[in-house]
């Protein structure tokens, strides 16, 4: 997935899209900087109080520090992913943790549960910790790493919590993901007085990020895509969403044309993408013929791609997201490339 991080003075911000290199650049206009070529898979990015540095991590478990200023590679972090996204959240400043008996009741307590957010306090005493596959939020002792305090909604549907933030004054912890009904609530939770409140979005998909403001009020930002602003009291202010064409349940209504470039969604009628601009186009535009899906070929062999995180092609696994699900495949007419549609992407691959 993607990310954006501001610096501190505002003027300039990291980012990546999917499957794109991270890219740090100049605002108001974005205009790139330099780019971290050296960390391919890097997963999220802070940067350091004073500007000066920025620290990244990826999914293979890989930390570094980069200089913010120059882009320069400073160092390098081996270790397991939850302890990689500690070191983010420590903004570039190890601090390892006091006891080793603490990291150990860490990794045991997110085992298997995928850590996707932390979120220090305001006063930098204590870190809230949320997860993709528990519907869990761990308060830990920022320098000890000794758990303090946990948290689980009452709702028995709630399937996850990976977002984490915590209010201005540092007395309140919010936390939301998405649950068995497709709806996004956020909790406000007390970590000291143990008082919960729920607040319902207007959404249907799983909150990926979200920051408090200065007026007590929230920013969240769901799977939709959509942009959501709530007041102090947790009524909506607005919701800016963005035009996207839903493609992730597609199955086989994929059709392909002549040269393989352009995939068709929901038959000849549907939305196109081109995948040479690519661009999306409201209908298909050109003159050529659309073919149903061919699904094999002679030396051709796509192999566990429905449904799927790993497809193969002749038994060689494909260059793709690691957390999207392949849904529908089409190869070209010529067999000389073929198109694989994911739940958020379509990727053309030669033979």
């Amino acid at each position: 997935s993607g990310f954006v991080a501001f610096a501190p003075d505002g003027k300039t911000l990291c980012w990546r899209g999917i499957e794109e290199t991270a890219t740090v650049g100049n605002l108001p206009k974005a205009s790139v900087r330099f780019r971290l070529d050296a960390h391919a898979d890097c997963l999220n990015a802070a940067y350091s109080p004073d500007g000066r540095t920025f620290a990244s991590v990826g999914e293979n478990g890989e930390a570094h520090l980069w200089d913010a200023v120059t882009g320069e590679h400073k160092t390098q972090l081996r270790a397991d992913l939850e302890y990689a996204r500690l070191f983010l959240a420590e903004r570039g400043e190890r601090r390892a943790p006091e006891s080793l008996s603490s990291l150990a009741a860490l990794q045991s307590a997110t085992k298997n549960r995928r850590v996707m957010s932390v979120a220090f306090s305001p006063d930098g005493k204590m870190l809230a910790i949320g997860m993709l596959h528990a519907a869990q939020v761990l308060v830990l002792n920022a320098k000890t790493l000794e758990i303090e305090a946990s948290f689980s909604p009452r709702d028995d549907g709630q399937r996850n919590l990976p977002a984490v933030t915590w209010d201005e004054s540092g007395d309140t912890l919010f936390a939301a993901g998405d649950n068995s009904e497709r709806r996004s609530p956020v909790y406000r939770w007390s970590p000291v007085k143990d008082e919960l409140q729920t607040i319902q979005l207007d959404s249907e998909l799983r909150v990926t990020w979200f920051e408090s403001r200065f007026d007590g009020g929230l920013l969240v930002a769901t799977e939709d895509p959509a942009l959501i602003r709530l007041d102090a009291n947790g009524a909506q202010l607005y919701k800016n969403e963005a035009a996207i064409y839903d493609f992730s349940g597609q199955g086989e209504q994929l059709l392909i044309n002549d040269l393989g470039s352009v995939a068709v969604f929901s038959g000849a009628a549907g939305p196109a993408v081109d995948l040479s601009s690519r661009r999306m186009q409201p209908a298909y535009q050109g003159s050529d013929s659309l073919h149903p899906p061919r699904q094999s070929s002679t030396g051709l062999t796509i192999s566990d791609w429905r449904n799927s995180l790993a497809p193969k092609l002749n038994n060689t696994p494909l260059k793709k997201h690691p957390s999207e699900l392949i849904r529908s495949l089409a190869i070209a007419p010529d067999e000389d490339s073929f198109v694989l549609g994911g739940e958020w992407s379509v990727t053309r691959y030669s033979k």
